[in-house]
């Protein structure tokens, strides 16, 4: 596992309000000073999955097997993400000030790079807005400038494993976690990124995870085991 924080209260602070990019640099750094022959296979949750493909495509020099994910927002999302019932109180009050902020200002100069949520935002709506401003999902996702070296480092890839929550009130469209499988307008980000390369090999895998956003079942945990083997 890896930490962007000194402790984990600062890690999870650092899960609401922090530059995105600057996380996937310093994870690359952790991980390259971690290689070993066999490589790596990553499992990354919720915002963790995009950031970890993140690390994935941007970062020379590591070698990955599988990597999985679990409700990650890899098409962004096109509302402020929800905050769930029984988080705890401080999560709760991050949560509710970070929807407020990325409703009314996500592609603002105070928020783009600061709110991590706001950094994968795509709201339809507005999407000159996203390509101008958007340096994180934009940039992955290949929408303003295809760069070659991020598909051919997403190829490599052994398994791509894909988890969408059945009951997710969290993201939106819930999609999202797949990819936007299924949404035409998306069609070039998949081409773009090489995931329709994986499909075409036969190395994407699209899960159900029983259950709400992050929480996870035994149903989920023994899949993940065999997703692993």
């Amino acid at each position: 596992s890896v930490m962007i924080g000194s402790s984990p209260r600062e890690d999870r602070r650092r899960s609401f309000f922090d530059d995105a990019n600057k996380q996937v640099q310093s994870v690359c750094k952790q991980l390259l000073k971690r290689q070993t022959a066999q490589g790596f296979d990553g499992i990354g949750f919720s915002q963790g999955g995009s950031l970890l493909r993140a690390v994935v495509v941007r970062c020379e020099g590591l070698r990955w097997g599988r990597l999985i994910t679990l409700g990650s927002p890899h098409a962004g999302i096109e509302s402020a993400p929800g905050c769930p019932s029984d988080d705890n109180r401080q999560d709760k009050r991050w949560c509710t000030v970070v929807k407020k902020v990325i409703e009314s200002s996500a592609y603002s100069p105070l928020v783009r790079n600061r709110v991590i949520p706001a950094q994968y935002y795509r709201n339809p709506e507005e999407l000159p807005k996203y390509f101008k401003y958007n340096r994180f999902l934009a940039d992955i996702n290949q929408e303003v400038r295809v760069n070659e070296d991020y598909k051919r480092r997403f190829v490599r890839l052994e398994r791509f494993v894909m988890y969408k929550f059945s009951n997710d009130t969290v993201l939106e469209p819930t999609e999202t976690a797949w990819f936007g499988l299924g949404d035409p307008t998306l069609a070039k980000v998949h081409n773009r990124t090489g995931l329709s390369e994986l499909m075409e090999m036969g190395r994407v895998d699209f899960k159900i995870a029983i259950g709400r956003h992050m929480k996870i079942q035994p149903s989920t945990i023994k899949s993940l085991a065999q997703d692993l083997q």
